[in-house]
């Protein structure tokens, strides 16, 4: 059986460090391929079966989707919610400079976020109102134990 490569491109060291580490731990481990964002623009699509694209400069961001896109390979982009929402729209902005299936998949790729984003708020919101409730409870609690002492 073949081993499988993983393209890991990232400017942060210790992303490609914690997927390589986190990968390690399996049992049909891939072989690990390490390039910067700014480097990456000449792939080999014959050189990896799958890539993940971590922190790199938005800047750079549509040039390395622009150079994965021909090998067809699978492509996972890893970041927080607000900087999905970021590089997406930023990468929509650029009309003509991906394919319709490209642009497609960045556009669902932003909705995903958008919804995350919102759940994510949500969940917030919900965390800071049981929080108060529970403060309000142990206070009560507290007054209701110095009324009883103080009546005893």
């Amino acid at each position: 059986m073949d081993q499988s490569t993983v393209l890991i491109i990232s400017d942060d060291a210790d992303f490609s460090r914690a997927v390589m580490d986190r990968w390690q731990g399996e049992r049909n481990a891939p072989a690990f391929t390490l390039m910067s964002g700014d480097i990456c623009r000449d792939l080999d699509a014959d050189g990896f079966d799958m890539a993940v694209v971590g922190p790199v400069r938005p800047d750079i961001l549509p040039a390395v989707f622009k150079a994965l896109e021909p090998a067809g390979n699978p492509v996972v982009f890893v970041g927080d919610g607000k900087q999905v929402l970021g590089n997406s729209k930023l990468l929509l902005l650029e009309p003509g400079s991906l394919s319709v299936a490209s642009r497609s998949q960045i556009e669902t790729i932003r909705n995903m976020a958008v919804r995350m984003h919102e759940i994510l708020q949500r969940f917030s919101s919900i965390e800071k109102e049981l929080n108060a409730v529970e403060q309000q409870a142990e206070n009560e609690a507290r007054s209701r134990i110095r009324v009883a002492a103080a009546t005893s």
